[in-house]
């Protein structure tokens, strides 16, 4: 999803904005609106994080830390201001373990 005519880091920036929208729909399953209000507070960096944990309402205790881990991940991949959203690079990086929780978590949840 790159956006001709930017930089590369914009473009990086722009990506992983939509690979966090990505994965919180996966998680929420709700569609994604495709424009609108509710498409706004999504541009904006505003996540209806209750939404996370309404398809998980009995998780253990390991795997609601884990949730929370990746609620607080998608946030910031989507926060309004591109510089202030990690780098692929910065994710790879310091999500290594992070990784690992979270292959835990979707095996915890696939029945």
């Amino acid at each position: 999803m790159v956006a001709f005519g930017k930089g590369l880091k914009e473009n990086e920036k722009a990506d992983i904005f939509s690979l966090g929208l990505c994965i919180w729909e996966i998680i929420t399953k709700i569609d994604l609106p495709n424009n609108g209000p509710k498409w706004q507070e999504l541009r904006s960096g505003k996540l209806p994080s209750d939404e996370i944990y309404n398809n998980f309402p009995n998780l253990d205790e390991n795997s609601q830390i884990i949730l929370n881990e990746i609620n607080i991940l998608i946030n910031q991949m989507v926060k309004k201001e591109p510089n202030d959203r990690p780098n692929a690079e910065e994710l790879l990086r310091s999500n290594q373990y992070f990784a690992q929780k979270f292959e835990v978590f979707l095996k915890s949840i696939v029945i």
